[in-house]
């Protein structure tokens, strides 16, 4: 077998290896730096009990600070990113709250209504108006 083509063939077996490498796992390495860094407040809704909850869940230090909030089952913890509402402060142009991201503050209108009032200098990446029955109304604060 001429040299070239050996070489050209171990190329190709690494470059399938390292491929499958990554749809295993491995390629995956960074995904476990992320997490629920502390946790900032959390209001339980009447008569239902479920749990709105305001923390930050930080990815390490090539990200910003970021604010959270999800509703959850009462009892529950939040393990992921937010499901209702995620913000950070937009490199500075938004206070950072104690936790590190923008302020957020949440108050219950009803047992499957809930009110968001949070920084409206915070670059805002989602905001989910219905989760888990609940309804979310979101209120930009001029702070």
């Amino acid at each position: 077998m001429a040299r070239w083509l050996r070489r050209l063939l171990i190329f190709c077996l690494l470059g399938a290896a390292l491929v499958a490498a990554g749809w295993t796992g491995l390629g995956r390495i960074g995904a476990g730096m992320c997490g629920v860094s502390a946790e900032a407040t959390r209001a339980i809704a009447p008569q239902t009990g479920t749990v709105a909850v305001v923390y930050e869940y930080n990815c390490g230090a090539t990200t910003d600070f970021a604010t959270h909030v999800s509703i959850l089952k009462p009892g529950a913890t939040p393990l992921g990113p937010g499901n209702v509402f995620v913000a950070d402060t937009d490199h500075g142009r938004a206070e950072a709250a104690p936790w590190g991201g923008p302020w957020a503050a949440l108050r219950w209108t009803g047992p499957e209504a809930l009110e968001l009032s949070y920084d409206a200098s915070a670059r805002v990446f989602s905001s989910d108006p219905k989760v888990a029955g609940v309804t979310i109304t979101f209120l930009p604060v001029a702070r």
